[in-house]
């Protein structure tokens, strides 16, 4: 089978992309392409269309909702299925610059355990997690409502802490053997403990009319003759009668003995019954019990506690338990628990069987080296910024699959002292590039887990190095031409940062043939450009190298004349006192005295002087004595000619914005009616100002014309080694359209009103 791959893009009304018809290829030995684009053209577009399709979700057109078709496929060069597939990119990765999501901890999680084992120990816990999600709804319908916080709480604060519902099920296990006093099936939580009632828990008053009402309450239990103060209560008596219907008691011919007393023999439930109500209502309508109890229901007469006083007069057998919150709400949750004790049984014993596997996964995690730390330590290692990374819960995440806690630790540097910060609070300490550097750890998660599936995968990193400081876009340049060695990764990086992209190039590096610049043409179709093509020129080399071989052979006038504008600016470089070289080639970017009369043999010697290796004077005499400036006309007429096949030339758009300048200069002067200009500065901003203050109507095209010039030429025109980025990024065909709008100008009458 071929070692190629096809990215191949057929896109129309994909987000800003009309039409796009493209195809990269990877393999055999060039697995990393990049595409530069500038701001609008389609960068943004097409990662959109690429994460919609490898989410399994379509792209669209979100400004005039157009119809959208796309056939796009990732997939080896001879298998023809996978080839015209539409729209499934399973295996394509879109990496964006910044994700607003802190989901690292996630990514991170799967990199914890070995993935064999944390496959089954995820098996284990949904398995478990299914029945105890079946058991909350059963419990929820049993309350009426969904009380599991409530029930945790409880749990957590007066029997065991628990860490999730897998131990709290466990510890409800044993808590549901003990058995409870009270009937609570009409009542529900919120209407026993809620806010105001547990004001009454903590008021003494309360609690003292509570204890004297229990006092006298457990002394009538001791003087009856059917009840004792030492279990056998009213309380107890209904549960017992609840059990003998349950289990026949009295069908099977049973009988009951009360108190030793053979004179009366129970035979039936309802003579059991009447005489347990009639011993009852007796006790409780005993006169001092009433007197108290008439106190505590005045203490609960408010609107907030009127629930809980009907609670309590259909039940004042209850009172007794309000000596302590906590015993009355034991008490509820044991009454509630005991239907369901069964359900709890059967999860603790999905817990306990599973409990020997889960043990083995959890030792193989512990005994091994995590590769976690390896990230960790990869991450603190190669990016600079002003914390330490930890993970604080290792044993957790690998123990109980909790999801990682990332926390930052600051040491300072002159102290020692030493903080720790969570994720949220660190997001009002760093800068937006500080920001940056944090969200790639989650990237490097999101690989790192990556290189443990099989099958080949796409990487697209959209613009990932953006606003990053130096250090830190080259530990990223760094990681990306690692991962670009992955024999299982290929690599597709789009930007708009043109400095960024020639690093890549020579860093990672990238072949030639996988070096696209992104275009619109005039149809509105995008292409992806290529000097191999023969469609591009791209500048990922020493541009100016190229330019000075140029004024060796004195072949390429247009290079030529491009180069006047980097020559004049290695002469500003050299401070040297003696201006006049550096004033004859500004003579050339501005009209001035002698404009007119430079020839390229005024030329060479300057050169000559910058770089001794070049020649004095012109290889051909008749070109030595033309004059510089119809070079500079000559050439950008040329351009215009040859626009369609030279939009990233540095040389016919640096040749164009000299010329505009000149025009526009040309058009100031001949309505000033003077010759040339002698300002010194921005003469062609002073010239403008001038001809606005002498009275001159200029026309709303006129206008136009300065203003677009003095805006787009200075940065074509003060050129360096180090940035030019701006005109790689800049259309040619708007210095087209500019540079004819000023011819057309220069050829108008001056009107004078």
């Amino acid at each position: 089978m071929s070692d190629k791959r096809i990215l191949s893009l057929n896109l129309i009304n994909c987000y800003g992309i009309k039409k796009m018809q493209e195809t990269i290829e990877f393999g055999n030995g060039n697995n990393s392409s990049m595409i530069y684009a500038s701001n609008g053209v389609m960068k943004t577009s097409l990662s959109k269309t690429l994460d919609n399709l490898s989410k399994g979700e379509s792209p669209k057109d979100e400004v005039f909702n157009k119809q959208t078709n796309f056939i796009v496929s990732y997939s080896n060069v001879i298998d023809d299925v996978n080839l015209s597939n539409i729209g499934s990119l399973e295996n394509v990765i879109v990496i964006h610059s910044l994700d607003n999501t802190n989901d690292f901890a996630k990514a991170s999680s799967s990199l914890l355990v070995n993935e064999k084992a944390r496959n089954k120990f995820i098996t284990i816990h949904e398995q478990i997690y299914e029945v105890i999600n079946t058991f909350k709804a059963t419990l929820k319908k049993r309350l009426g409502n969904d009380c599991w916080m409530q029930l945790k709480a409880f749990i957590d604060r007066d029997i065991a802490e628990t860490k999730n519902d897998e131990s709290m099920v466990r510890v409800l296990h044993s808590f549901i053997e003990k058995k409870h006093l009270n009937n609570y099936e009409k009542w529900i939580y919120k209407d026993l403990f809620n806010d105001h009632t547990d004001k009454l828990f903590n008021n003494v008053d309360f609690l003292n009319n509570v204890n004297e009402y229990t006092t006298l309450y457990k002394k009538l239990l001791s003087e009856s003759k059917v009840f004792s103060e030492n279990g056998f209560d009213p309380q107890n008596a209904d549960n017992i009668l609840v059990q003998l219907r349950k289990t026949n008691f009295f069908k099977a011919k049973h009988k009951v003995i009360l108190n030793n007393d053979e004179n009366i023999i129970i035979q039936n439930e309802k003579e059991l019954k009447k005489i347990l109500t009639e011993e009852k209502r007796k006790i409780l309508s005993e006169e001092s019990l009433i007197d108290k109890f008439n106190v505590i229901e005045k203490m609960l007469s408010n609107a907030n506690t009127r629930k809980f006083r009907d609670i309590i007069k259909v039940n004042p057998e209850y009172i007794p338990l309000l000596v302590s919150r906590d015993t009355l709400e034991r008490d509820f949750w044991l009454y509630k628990l005991s239907d369901l004790h069964e359900e709890i049984s059967v999860i603790n014993k999905v817990i306990l069987e599973n409990d020997e596997a889960l043990n083995e996964i959890r030792k193989e995690a512990l005994s091994g080296a995590t590769e976690w730390q390896k990230v960790v330590e990869e991450y603190n290692n190669r990016f600079h910024v002003p914390f330490e990374l930890v993970i604080s819960n290792k044993d957790d995440v690998i123990l109980n699959l909790d999801l990682p806690i990332v926390v930052f630790k600051y040491i300072d540097n002159i102290t020692g002292e030493e903080t720790i910060k969570n994720y949220d609070s660190l997001q009002n300490v760093l800068s937006n590039g500080e920001k940056r550097a944090l969200y790639f750890l989650n990237i490097i998660f999101k690989i790192e887990s990556l290189k443990k599936e099989s099958g080949q995968k796409l990487l697209i990193f959209d613009d990932i190095a953006d606003s990053f400081d130096y250090k830190n876009k080259y530990a990223i340049i760094q990681y990306i031409k690692e991962i670009s060695n992955e024999p299982n990764f290929d690599v597709l990086i789009l930007t708009h940062n043109y400095d960024f992209y020639r690093t890549l190039y020579s860093r990672i590096p990238i072949n030639r043939e996988n070096a696209f610049i992104a275009r619109i043409n005039k149809d509105n179709t995008v292409t992806f450009n290529n000097q191999d093509k023969g469609t591009e020129t791209l500048y990922l080399g020493n541009i100016f190298q190229l330019w000075i071989k140029a004024f060796s052979s004195h072949k390429n006038e247009m290079i030529m004349t491009a180069s006047i504008t980097f020559f004049r600016n290695l002469l500003e470089y050299r401070y040297t006192k003696d201006k006049t070289q550096y004033n004859l080639l500004t003579s050339l970017l501005h009209i001035k005295e002698k404009t007119n009369q430079i020839t390229w043999n005024d030329i060479f010697p300057i050169v000559k002087d910058l770089v001794p290796e070049l020649p004095n004077e012109a290889r051909i005499e008749s070109f030595g004595n033309k004059v510089v400036i119809d070079s500079i006309f000559e050439c950008a007429d040329k351009a215009v000619k040859d626009s369609s096949s030279s939009q990233s030339n540095l040389e016919n758009k640096v040749v164009l914005a000299m010329a505009l300048r000149l025009k526009s200069e040309q058009r100031a002067l001949k309505i000033l009616g003077l010759p040339y200009g002698d300002k010194k500065g921005s003469q062609t901003y002073e010239l403008y100002r001038d001809v606005k203050e002498s009275g001159y109507l200029l026309s709303d095209e006129e206008k136009e014309m300065f203003e677009r010039v003095m805006i787009i030429t200075p940065e074509h025109l003060h050129l360096n080694s180090f940035m030019f980025e701006p005109l790689i990024d800049t259309s040619i065909d708007s210095l087209i359209d500019l540079y004819e709008i000023c011819k057309s100008i220069q050829d108008r009458e001056i009107v004078r009103t």
